[in-house]
């Protein structure tokens, strides 16, 4: 598709940046979520959010492309499981 990436346009800086910004966006949002739907799940979901800002921070210290892909693959499973968890909160 020719479609350039982040990086390419932005800059790796500028994409740090947003990595970080999201990756906050996502914790305090799926916090926020299970908060209100059942607390318990709230606190499960604390370990992978932990491991998350862990990487992030590791991020901003130290730039690496393997370490931002790391986390973009650690993104999706995360993701699903929120989904899931909300799947079985509605038959619980």
């Amino acid at each position: 598709a020719k479609v350039p990436m982040l990086p390419v346009v932005k800059g790796e800086t500028y994409t740090i940046k947003m990595i970080g910004i999201f990756t906050i966006l996502l914790i305090i949002s799926s916090f926020l979520i299970f908060l209100i739907i059942n607390p318990f799940f709230s606190f499960l979901i604390l370990i992978p959010d932990a491991l998350l800002i862990y990487m992030v921070i590791k991020l901003f210290k130290k730039p690496e492309k393997t370490l931002a892909f790391k986390i973009f693959k650690l993104s999706s499973p995360y993701l699903a499981v929120i989904f899931i968890l909300v799947i079985l909160n509605a038959f619980i």
